[in-house]
């Protein structure tokens, strides 16, 4: 009988059954399925806790009914200890409502004994289900905290920070921004770039076509204040992708007078 090979993958099993002759058909089949096999047995409630707890498995397999104890049960228990673990049921008999209930209760799947040839292929597609759910989790936490990250940076800078699209359109506003241009931050996002930026600087055109060649551009132009004021800053800009969406930019501004009298007051502080 031929199975898909696993790639001699090390697999750790606990295998929840009191029958001694299914338990050895099983491992020689799951070896011949190409494991690196380590599988320990368990009859009772007792031990199956004890191994659960002190040893770490790849998959759990149970036998649906054992004397004074049952998959339900194993399910729980595994559940409660470590619900990462997956879950196959493994039964000489067992009703469809039985089986869907398992499933609604967190098994990952269920292989009559009468219909082995299945369960390599049963295992090997809960181990990867399991690996993608705990990989979506990792992704899911580190996108959090970046978000997390960025929120505080975007929130807290002293430095003006804008996110926008690449042709001007602005999505947010940090609040040293708002006091920037003296506008709010829906102020800001109706009025876009053209409503902050002297668009007749010619060095604006020259950074706006070096960030597209480049990806991103530093340069020095004139800013406009709601009061119609005009003031040099020092602006850096990215271009990022976010999943699934456009293109987005990154825009800094640093007030550059801001800058001059800062480099002063240190001058003269170190002069003292």
């Amino acid at each position: 009988m031929e199975h898909e090979n696993s790639g001699d993958m090390v697999l750790n099993v606990l295998y929840l059954e009191d029958s001694v002759r299914d338990f050895e058909i099983i491992r020689e089949l799951l070896a011949d399925a190409g494991y690196d096999l380590h599988m320990d047995r368990v009859a009772t409630e007792k031990e199956f806790v004890s191994m659960l707890k002190n040893n770490s498995y790849d998959v759990i397999l149970a036998d649906f009914k054992l004397p004074g104890f049952d998959a339900f049960s194993a399910l729980e228990l595994s559940k409660n200890i470590n619900p990462a673990i997956p879950f196959v049921c493994v039964s000489g008999a067992i009703g469809e409502e039985t089986a869907i209930q398992l499933i609604k209760r967190g098994a990952d799947d269920y292989v009559l004994k009468d219909r082995l040839a299945r369960l390599p292929v049963s295992v090997k597609q809960a181990i990867d289900h399991m690996k993608d759910t705990q990989e979506r989790m990792r992704l899911d936490r580190a996108l959090r905290e970046s978000e997390e990250k960025y929120r505080s940076i975007f929130d807290y800078s002293h430095d003006a920070i804008l996110l926008t699209a690449t042709d001007g359109s602005i999505f947010e506003a940090n609040q040293a921004a708002c006091n920037m241009f003296g506008r709010s931050v829906d102020e800001i996002r109706a009025l876009g770039r053209r409503g902050l930026v002297d668009e007749t600087d010619p060095r604006l055109h020259a950074a706006l076509k070096e960030r597209a060649d480049k990806g991103q551009a530093s340069a020095e132009f004139t800013m406009i204040r709601a009061n119609g004021d005009r003031f040099p800053a020092e602006v850096t800009s990215s271009i990022f992708a976010e999943a699934g969406e456009q293109q987005r930019t990154i825009i800094v501004i640093f007030f550059i007078m801001n800058r001059q009298e800062t480099q002063e007051a240190l001058k003269v502080s170190e002069f003292w």
